[in-house]
């Protein structure tokens, strides 16, 4: 049995499954923290033209500038010259993702369960590809019975198969009214501003997913399901009788047993029932998905073996894809298998299986070094931008330099420091272990560097920094005017971090100018002496020798 599972308990995060026979077939999130603003309609303003890029910038009410190419604008409003200031309706096609900018476009289109109009498309009239043969030809027959205003377009979705004339007509005229509605907001204002913001995820699973096959809704939050049966009542009042309101103490997710699958979608690694697993991992340029066989011996050799491996794997990959709307290129590694047969196999059940997906995807054969390349539509934020970030350790690396490498590293750097200038001393702010490691395992070499170098190296260690992160001082030896007061402000009793060095330090350490030389290490804070010093607390010997002096000076 197919369900649609609307889980609202948590209204900072709403989540809605797709299950057939307790085997979770798809997932949608959405977060309160993580605004997705893709297909929300917007007024722009266009701020400057970069006609290297054949390209405008568009200030449309958020922090980063959208992204939309000259082309695009042309299309929709050839009579007008491209200009800064000039005024556009637009739409997000793109959502901002890291540094990049949303991607724009001024081609309009409104979703409905069965239709996309596109109120300034040129009357141009489109039918989903996955709809073929016969029934290709009796919808576009129908489609030209509708009362499509002049100027504008339509897109007809895969659920409009079996569907008749007057139910395609209602979702038009329900798309056509809201276009009203957004046209009225459009004349009511000339400054970047949202006009239309798309429906959550509740509404948008409903519009998606919802047909024949679907047994029921269920929905365990009063408010919600009176939201869902109130949209499904006025878009499909067919389906209404589905809309079922969960009331069991127990979670809608526990019953169904599918709370483990959706953890599943939160971890780089996969199991497999056969005991192998499948690695996926984002870099900045795609996805790769590695397969292990680990303790999989299903098969009667190892030829057999990999391509059993590789066929369960081809359903957990498509499943996992579709689950956390991973986009873009993605590799999948198979294991490599020696006939041709078996690779052709493995190909056609990628394709077979990403039939029902609802993006438009590409997919090609395994190459001779094992890998299959799948450009993937990105429907929305992945599953991985809306409830990760990046480690402030590693910066998203997955790695940190180990111990032994960090410390010379930093000894290499306090060398070039050293020869840099004369009467140096050298500050050094690390990690405790790091710190620890430079001063006991590296401490011949700390000492080389001092006498070589005629300077003072003092190294700290400091709690709360963390490896690979630390900071590099530097500072010139004072006249020994000051000794005194130099004494009583680096005493250990008004210290706030111990001080280690490899060789005692004879005479005062002041900063000769008032802003000391600094460098810091990857991560790490530009921190100068004067400045630790300044927030050293002044002990009851220091105020005694300002007395004094302040004294002798009168």
């Amino acid at each position: 049995m197919k369900h649609i599972l609307i889980n609202a308990t948590q209204q900072e995060e709403i989540r809605v499954a797709m299950v057939n026979d307790n085997y979770l077939v798809d997932f949608q999130m959405e977060s309160r923290y993580n605004e997705d603003n893709k297909s929300n309609i917007y007024i722009g303003i266009i701020e400057n033209i970069a006609h290297a890029l054949n390209a405008a910038f568009v200030d449309y009410g958020k922090d980063k500038r959208g992204f939309i190419p000259l082309d695009d604008i042309r299309r929709i409003y050839p009579n007008e010259k491209v200009r800064p200031h000039q005024k556009l309706v637009i739409q997000i096609q793109k959502d901002e993702r890291g540094t990049k900018g949303a991607y724009l476009t001024t081609n309009i289109g409104l979703p409905g369960k069965y239709l996309v109009f596109m109120p300034i498309s040129n009357n141009k009239i489109g039918i989903s590809r996955k709809i073929q043969g016969e029934e290709r030809s009796r919808l576009k027959e129908i489609t030209e019975q509708l009362d499509v205003p002049e100027g504008s377009g339509l897109i007809v979705r895969t659920s409009c198969i079996d569907r008749n004339l007057d139910i395609l007509k209602n979702d038009l005229t329900y798309l056509k009214n809201l276009w009203s509605t957004i046209q009225e907001q459009i004349e009511a204002t000339n400054r970047p501003k949202l006009i239309f913001k798309e429906s959550n995820v509740v509404i948008r699973a409903l519009r998606d997913y919802l047909q024949d096959d679907i047994d029921a809704v269920l929905v365990d939050n009063k408010q919600t399901f009176h939201e869902a049966r109130h949209f499904v009542k006025s878009t499909m009042p067919h389906y209404v009788d589905k809309i079922k309101l969960y009331e069991d103490n127990e979670g809608i997710f526990t019953v169904y047993k599918i709370e483990e699958q959706i953890e599943s979608a939160f971890k780089r690694e996969v199991a497999l029932k056969s005991g192998g697993a499948i690695v996926i991992d984002h870099t900045e340029a795609m996805t790769t998905i590695d397969i292990n066989s680990k303790h999989s011996h299903q098969g009667r050799n190892i030829e057999d073996t990999a391509l059993k491996t590789n066929l369960e794997a081809g359903y957990e990959i498509i499943r996992q894809i579709k689950i956390r709307d991973i986009g873009g290129l993605i590799v999948i590694d198979f294991i490599d298998m020696q006939d041709g047969n078996h690779n052709r196999k493995v190909q056609q059940l990628i394709r077979d299986l990403s039939k029902d997906d609802r993006a438009r995807i590409q997919i090609s054969n395994i190459s001779p070094f094992g890998l299959m390349e799948i450009s993937r539509q990105r429907l929305g934020t992945s599953l991985a931008e809306s409830s990760h970030t990046t480690c402030p350790r590693c910066n998203g690396q997955g790695y940190i330099r180990d111990l032994e490498s960090l410390a010379i590293s930093i000894l290499r750097v306090v060398a070039q420091k050293a020869t840099a200038r004369d009467e140096e001393v050298i500050r050094v702010e690390a990690p405790i272990e790091v710190a620890s490691f430079i001063l006991n395992d590296l401490r011949d070499n700390l000492l080389q560097i001092e006498n070589l170098n005629d300077v003072k190296v003092i190294i700290v260690p400091v709690l709360k920094l963390q490896s690979p992160d630390y900071t590099i001082s530097t500072s010139l030896l004072n006249d020994s005017a000051n000794l005194g007061q130099e004494m009583a402000s680096s005493s250990p009793s008004t210290q706030k971090k111990e001080e280690l060095s490899s060789s005692k330090i004879n005479g005062p350490i002041r900063p000769r100018n008032k802003k000391a030389r600094t460098q810091h290490g990857r991560n790490g804070k530009i921190i100068g002496l004067d400045r630790i010093r300044a927030n050293e607390k002044e002990s009851f010997f220091t105020k005694m020798v300002r007395y004094f002096s302040s004294a002798n000076d009168e």
